[in-house]
């Protein structure tokens, strides 16, 4: 019988993504908005095709744009107000 290590995690879920479609993870701060103000802003956004969130301050934009364009999209949206940080999510990934 082979023993296995209660520390091992298992193999990370694979993204898959239409060609030219990349994942996005914005955390943004109160100064950005609400929960609602962020949705609101990715709803209307011509950058997001979609989205969604189940983490306080984090949404998962899906976007064939840079993460440059949506900041500057997000920035001219909220008045160049609060922090927020917006990341590619790429296949060298864990957790």
């Amino acid at each position: 019988m082979r023993e296995t290590n209660p520390l091992t995690l298992p193999p990370a879920p694979t993204v898959v993504l239409v060609y030219g479609y990349k994942a996005y993870v914005l955390i943004y701060s109160d100064q950005i908005g609400s929960r609602n103000a962020v949705k609101d802003w990715a709803d209307n956004s011509k950058l997001v095709i979609t989205w969604r969130y189940d983490l306080p301050h984090c949404f998962y934009l899906i976007s064939t744009s840079t993460a440059i364009e949506l900041a500057n999209e997000l920035r001219a949206a909220t008045g160049n107000t609060g922090r927020f940080l917006i990341t590619e999510v790429s296949e060298n990934r864990y957790g």
